[in-house]
């Protein structure tokens, strides 16, 4: 089995590393050099800056790899003083610093789709966002990279999320959030918060007079259309943002602050204590979960396991092509979470987060919890909240590399039991079919994403889970 033959090995885990497959190299030629961030630095230099400007470095960073269609990857650049500096007092900065920036690739199987790419979906965006200050520095804001059939983009020229050049416009923004928020503002700064992966992005819109702070997620699919429904359904439960509107045009929700910090992942990782301890943090999420499944509200639509199998099966194609034995082990495993499930009584749907981690909660000063995230609710059983919830908490604990002192999963479905007054013994098993479920998502996510150490943490973790044979 391939999980079992991950090993440790002089201090580095070895790993499926995807960017190595030779069936995607020769799938996309020119994968290999957009990982190489020196390469990719003179690339990016000659094709967009020009002549004159400098670029210190070039970061490779979130990928994905699309069936068919190629392959995305983010860079972050520093530019050298020779390429400028954006004024500290513009309006848009597009990444954490005044001299950094964000250009898009996309690796495409041969040239004349990523010419089309670039003629048909970049240019068009490229016009509308010539002069602003986050392309300042470059000479070009999109080009076709033809011997490596790449297409490139200065952020906000994204060719996924074309909504970006007017969500991050100053001047637009300053009228479309006057309208939501129903106040008159006289200035607006923006700054992204969030690129995670393709198709989505959160920024950060700062308005003044009052140094008012609002965020808006956007989304590809316009998932955030019924975000104002579940928020006002969820607010005398759990303490969650209050979402302003919802712009169909931009599809971006917006949302005021929720005060907190991810005190969880914090502590993961080792930063400190923050108030209460993790096994306090795991019990007061393990309410907040609870919360939501016993509310009795009808939103979202229905999930089911056998709608979740189906749909995990169909992710495995690209990965039966490319890493057969990745791809059969991976549906081994949905074997085994199918006659764990075969072997048990379905537990009653309801509202369900969809996408429930520990990332998704915060907690405040007084060590309150609050709930982030709202695109993906749905009627759902438990489990699978709760089977999501401790798949990634297991990864967490495996990326740390230090085993706490207690089982944290079993800390928290202990605590989840004690909140709800539901049964251990009827859930245990629906929780462990959902959990194989959600380790064999993140290890088709990670391997889509490209993301080779990732993959080899989830595999480990996923040959401990309590369903493991």
């Amino acid at each position: 089995m391939i999980a079992a033959r991950i090993v440790e090995q002089e201090g580095s885990l070895l790993t499926i590393d995807p960017v190595a497959n030779l069936g995607l190299r020769r799938e996309l030629p020119g994968l290999a050099a957009a990982f190489d961030g020196d390469m990719m630095r003179v690339v990016i230099c000659e094709a967009l800056a020009g002549a004159g400007s400098r670029i210190d470095s070039c970061q490779p960073g979130r990928a994905t790899y699309l069936p068919g269609e190629g392959a995305t990857v983010r860079y972050r650049l520093r530019m050298g003083s020779a390429a400028g500096r954006a004024d500290p007092g513009l309006d848009t900065v597009a990444a954490s610093g005044s001299d950094e920036r964000i250009v898009c690739a996309r690796v495409f199987p041969d040239p004349a789709m990523s010419r089309r790419y670039v003629d048909e979906r970049l240019a068009p965006l490229a016009s509308r966002a010539a002069g602003r200050p986050e392309t300042a520095p470059f000479e070009a804001i999109v080009a076709h990279v033809e011997p490596l059939a790449i297409a490139l983009s200065v952020f906000p020229v994204d060719g996924d999320l074309p909504m970006l050049v007017d969500a991050t416009d100053p001047e637009r923004m300053l009228r479309v959030l006057s309208a939501m928020v129903g106040e008159t503002f006289g200035g607006c700064r923006v700054d992204v918060v969030a690129y995670p992966r393709r198709g989505r992005c959160v920024l950060r819109y700062r308005l003044d007079p009052g140094d008012r702070t609002f965020y808006g997620k956007i989304t590809a699919g316009g998932e955030g259309a019924l975000t104002a429904e579940v928020v006002e359904g969820l607010r005398p439960l759990v303490a969650v943002p209050r979402c302003l509107g919802y712009d169909p045009g931009l599809r971006l929700v917006l949302m005021e602050p929720l005060e907190g910090q991810p005190g969880i992942s914090r502590l993961l990782r080792g930063e400190g204590q923050h108030g209460a301890t993790l096994p306090e943090q795991l019990a007061r999420a393990a309410v907040t979960g609870g919360a939501l499944h016993t509310s009795g509200l009808g939103l979202g639509a229905d999930r089911t396991f056998e709608s979740e199998i189906s749909s995990l099966r169909g992710q495995l194609g690209a990965i039966r092509r490319h890493a057969p034995e990745l791809g059969n082990q991976l549906d081994l495993w949905l074997d085994r979470a199918e006659k764990i499930a075969w072997a048990s009584i379905p537990l009653p749907r309801g509202l369900a987060h969809g996408d429930f981690t520990h990332s998704q909660i915060v907690f405040d000063h007084r060590g309150r919890p609050g709930l982030l995230d709202f695109d993906d609710f749905c009627q759902a059983e438990p489990a699978l909240d709760l089977g999501q919830f401790t798949a990634y908490l297991s990864l967490g604990v495996a990326r740390a590399g230090a085993q706490p002192p207690l089982p944290l999963p079993q800390v928290f479905m202990a605590a989840y039991t004690e909140a709800t007054g539901i049964e251990p013994e009827p859930l245990a098993d629906r929780h462990a079919a959902y959990e194989i479920c959600s380790f064999v998502r993140m290890a088709v996510h990670a391997w889509h994403k490209l993301k080779g150490v990732r993959l080899g943490h989830v595999l480990l973790s996923l040959s401990q889970a309590r369903g493991a044979p």
